[in-house]
């Protein structure tokens, strides 16, 4: 998929850039490997966040229930930064890459409640422990018991979630924390790109290791990937709005992060139909966008509210959908156990 070959393609301009760290350092003293390692574990994270998550409204009574439940795993957090500043041994710059991988990205938003962020910082947080047990509990650092406990405090509050969880209707949607990190993290490769070419001097085969569509193309991607990308607002004032995009032809679903940007995983050159939703606003769709080889066509949608009347009559058409869904489901139950035949004896084996 377009997004396995983001990711193979970036954890392979990482490792060029972890055997070329030298050459990068004398260009850029940041380029340590301690900030590249950094920058390996910050994609490990983002590659663990889920690709979906379930469109869900979670009620005043259940957030009475979870919030002490995040409370609890936030204080298990900062325990376990605790743990690995000790193993940073007065390393500032290792201290934050490895609460970087534990978390750490998260943790503000999680602490805040925010659903997505506490799955994505108990997932970090419960892999770093499993990955680096052993050094965290050297020299009777970490007590033994902690994983347990933070298995015990995880276990809770994730059954508790599901079982109080009520589904909208609309199944699952794009993560937007991840479209949102994962656009954030192309920019980081395209600095170092530009940093490698620099570096280059014009040496074609060392250029061709921060050259992104060749990367795409050693990761089983094709050179000639493109992408589409833009923002969506609302009003004189260009507010911006969380709409979802969905290409057509490739039944490729992605979401605009909360600054209304968004930017799609990368794919083949073509024509496309593209259709912008929001609730509450009137559904814009793209028709015949070409998008050419090694392009990324940009987009400004400015998206109009429903008026009243609209509203009115999708939520009318809404319902008499769900009805007649509603209808063919119990129909085809009744049908099937009507048509259910009687036991019979099998044929004998031949």
């Amino acid at each position: 998929t377009p997004r396995s070959i983001f990711y193979l393609a970036a954890e392979l301009e990482l490792n060029n850039l972890l055997e070329d760290q030298v050459r990068f350092a004398q260009y850029k003293s940041y380029y340590t490997v301690i900030f590249i390692n950094a920058r390996k574990a910050e994609l490990a994270v983002i590659k663990l966040m889920p690709d979906s998550i379930q469109n869900i409204s979670v009620s005043k009574e259940d957030r009475i229930l979870m919030i002490p439940m995040v409370d609890e795993l936030c204080f298990d957090f900062n325990d376990l930064k605790n743990y690995i500043r000790f193993t940073a041994g007065g390393n500032e710059e290792l201290y934050q890459a490895r609460i970087i991988a534990a978390g750490q990205s998260y943790y503000e938003e999680a602490s805040h409640y925010k659903w997505s962020a506490v799955a994505s910082m108990i997932s970090a947080m419960a892999l770093y422990i499993s990955n680096n047990t052993s050094l965290l509990e050297a020299d009777d650092n970490m007590p033994t018991t902690f994983p347990t406990q933070v298995t015990d405090d995880i276990t809770p509050y994730s059954e508790k979630y599901s079982e109080y969880t009520t589904d909208k209707g609309d199944g699952k949607i794009g993560n937007s924390d991840k479209v949102d990190a994962e656009n954030g993290f192309y920019e980081k490769i395209v600095a170092f790109n530009s940093d490698g070419i620099a570096i280059a001097r014009g040496v074609k085969t060392f250029e061709e290791r921060y050259t992104w569509s060749r990367n795409v193309t050693a990761s089983g991607g094709r050179a000639e990937l493109s992408g589409f990308k833009g923002d969506t607002t609302h009003g004189l004032a260009h507010l911006p709005l969380e709409a979802n995009i969905y290409i057509v032809e490739l039944d490729l679903n992605f979401q605009a992060n909360a600054k209304g940007k968004f930017h799609s995983p990368a794919f083949a050159a073509g024509t496309y139909t593209i259709i912008i939703t929001m609730e509450g606003y009137v559904p814009i769709t793209l028709t015949e966008v070409e998008i050419k080889l090694h392009t990324t066509v940009t987009r400004h949608i400015v998206m109009v509210p429903l008026t009243v009347a609209e509203a009115a009559a999708k939520a009318k058409a809404d319902a008499i959908l769900e009805a007649a869904k509603a209808t063919t489901e119990t129909t085809t139950t009744e049908t099937t156990i009507l048509e259910t035949p009687a036991a019979t004896t099998p044929p004998p084996t031949v």
